[in-house]
């Protein structure tokens, strides 16, 4: 029997120059998504999206692992679709279950501090200010008349098209006031 000589592999490798070269440029990429990633991380931190974060970490250490180990390599082709499906599919169902055991309900959305920040962007009132506490009165008509009141129980008649006036009971068909400080009619106008 003749024996066949296995082919010289040391022939067919690269040398080690060519294969220096796409393993620097995978290294370089991959330190320029983790630091990406980690300033993302630090924003998220910082805006309270913690479980967000924790996800988006374990994420960033599984393309780690898998880009930098050699037993991980059949991996590398498909770390794409695994990061998406994690980050669209396995991390909603985590957070759905993480939310039904701590607060169902928006709470979980945004902190204290934001939500307190939100609301003071949308309401506004000078150091100088008034505010007011109105009820609103409607004509057969369609129009409107608001009874306003200031801290102190006043009571003034904003009717549209005419200048707000403070009527006692019995002028500008201001009936009586009820306990509150609020006519009970208003002539033309429905409670």
């Amino acid at each position: 029997m003749t024996s066949i000589a296995p082919p010289d592999l040391s022939q067919t490798r690269l040398p080690t120059s060519k294969r220096l070269v796409p393993a620097l440029l995978r290294l370089a990429l991959l330190i320029v998504l983790d630091a990406f990633v980690i300033w993302f991380l630090i924003r998220l931190v910082s805006l309270g999206y913690y479980p967000l974060a924790a996800a988006i970490l374990v994420i960033l250490i599984f393309v780690n692992v898998v880009l930098l180990r050699k037993e991980a390599y059949p991996i590398r082709w498909m770390v794409v679709g695994l990061v998406l499906m994690a980050l669209f599919v396995i991390f909603p169902i985590l957070f759905t279950v993480w939310v039904s055991f701590t607060n169902y309900g928006e709470g979980h959305l945004i902190t204290k501090t934001q939500a307190i920040d939100q609301i003071l962007k949308a309401k506004y009132l000078p150091e100088t200010g008034l505010s007011y506490t109105w009820t609103a009165f409607k004509s057969a008509e369609g129009t409107y008349a608001l009874w306003l009141q200031d801290a102190e129980g006043n009571g003034y008649l904003a009717i549209v098209g005419e200048p707000i006036a403070q009527p006692q009971p019995g002028e500008m068909g201001v009936g009586e006031l009820d306990n509150k400080g609020i006519p009970v009619t208003i002539e033309g106008f429905d409670r």
